[in-house]
């Protein structure tokens, strides 16, 4: 078979899939919320047209038919949000962001703090291990790795990953290194698309953030930035990431996903750093929707008008970071609170838009494309 035949069947084949997968959400959707499979379908299909991918038009009640066309039009896509983002993020960049080795080396030029790197692990095309930027010899490099840790616990994900897929925490000292070893080894192997890894000290929340939730996951504060003429840093949109108690790590939080359930997402006013409002995925068992709540699911504390711990750093880290990787000018930052002070975990140069409240999103889509026309001209 050539490969113009292979690459034809495997574009079929992945339509096909698509549009099975269109049918179930449409046919969930009429079940759910009433109205016809037209009406339903036809929904489906101008949310498509406007760039909506099926993920968000359940997690956002798109297919809600009884919403008028006006209630939608308050809603950016990723997809149109990227390309705005374009504008302000240079392309020839995106290694400084999306490369995790990248990154760090920026901070630490910039002096600040980020999650540190103490071992890299390649798959590609041989398995090798550099810790503290000397490789390590021999045979079984991956046991060696896990003897050489010294005791404690560790994160280890890819160089390149995304919205947490591949994150794996694990320990040292409580078990033999090649217990250790053959837990990263299988690890690896189950994600094999990946072939850069980074091994990291875990990180711990400050005590103030596991009083307001009690989760051992890393929870992070969502900060974007935008840095207007003469360096002026602008924070647009904030949010924080409560992780549900029984996420062991922050790769079970990824907006709404993961397979905890009572992940929650609050609004954050930028001016004084309080909630304003919070969110958790729906019950639904296809989860259409989102329901606001006001009180923390697992401890019962309002939640509204408190504010994470040592705001006013997290705003200084933000607005530093923002001036270090110029010219990139509107990231979002996700910055974990520890014992010892607010630390960078990554930069996002394609954050997602807070559709959650849809008229604050819409004013900071408007000043962004004010800046842009102004900017352009």
């Amino acid at each position: 078979m050539s490969s113009q035949t292979q690459s034809f069947w495997g574009r079929l084949g992945a339509t096909v899939g698509k549009a099975k997968l269109a049918a179930e959400i449409i046919g969930q959707a009429r079940k759910h919320y009433g109205g016809s499979y037209i009406s339903t379908g036809l929904r489906f299909l101008d949310m498509y047209a406007r760039r909506f991918s099926p993920l968000e038009m359940v997690e956002l009640d798109l297919l809600n038919v009884s919403k008028t066309r006006g209630d939608i039009a308050e809603v950016i896509s990723k997809e149109n949000m990227i390309q705005l983002q374009q504008s302000f993020n240079p392309v020839e960049l995106t290694n400084q962001t999306e490369n995790k080795l990248d990154f760090e080396r920026l901070c630490a030029d910039a002096g600040l703090p980020s999650a540190r790197t103490v071992a890299v692990v390649r798959t590609s095309p041989r398995v090798s291990v550099s810790m503290n930027r000397e490789e390590i010899g021999g045979g079984d490099v991956i046991n060696a790795l896990a003897a050489r840790l010294p005791p404690g616990d560790y994160v280890i994900k890819p160089r390149d990953g995304a919205l947490g897929r591949g994150v794996l925490v694990f320990s040292c000292g409580d078990t033999s290194p090649e217990h250790v070893g053959e837990t990263l080894k299988t690890h690896l192997d189950r994600h094999g698309d990946f072939d850069s890894w980074l091994v990291q000290p875990k990180l711990v929340n400050h005590k103030e953030v596991t009083r307001i939730s009690p989760s051992p996951a890393l929870q992070t504060v969502r900060l974007v930035t935008y840095v207007a003429d003469a360096g002026d840093v602008r924070i647009l949109l904030v949010g924080w990431r409560l992780a549900d108690a029984k996420a062991e790590f922050e790769a079970e939080y990824s907006n709404f996903g993961g397979t905890a359930n009572n992940n929650v997402f609050c609004l954050i006013d930028p001016i004084d750093g309080t909630v304003r409002r919070c969110f958790m995925k729906s019950r639904h068992p296809f989860g259409f929707g989102l329901h606001e709540i006001e009180k923390h699911p697992t401890t019962g504390l309002s939640l509204r008008g408190v504010q994470p711990p040592m705001w006013n750093e997290i705003m200084d880290l933000g607005k530093k970071a923002a001036l270090a990787f110029l010219p990139s000018r509107c990231l979002g930052w996700d910055i974990a609170v520890t014992s010892v002070g607010p630390v960078l975990i990554e930069a996002n140069r394609y954050w997602d838009p807070h559709n959650e409240d849809s008229s604050e999103m819409q004013r900071v889509v408007r000043y962004l494309r004010a800046e842009r026309a102004r900017v352009s001209s």
